[in-house]
């Protein structure tokens, strides 16, 4: 059985590898039954943006 320390960080681990971000920032985080389900904003580059000259950070939340 796992814990929410251990959920966290495989979390981020998870999200920086398999999206192209720099940051990640866990929010919520609960056990339903057996499984945990977790919410985090994730920033990352958007060279649109960049070009633009807008703030290169974008949010999206898992």
């Amino acid at each position: 059985m796992s814990n929410i320390i251990s959920v966290k960080k495989e979390e981020v681990k998870f999200l920086k590898e398999n999206i192209n971000c720099y940051d990640v920032t866990v929010i919520k985080i609960r056990k339903v039954q057996d499984t945990w389900n977790a919410v985090a904003e994730v920033y990352e580059d958007d060279s649109f943006l960049k070009l633009m000259n807008l703030p290169p950070k974008q949010v999206r939340l898992f």
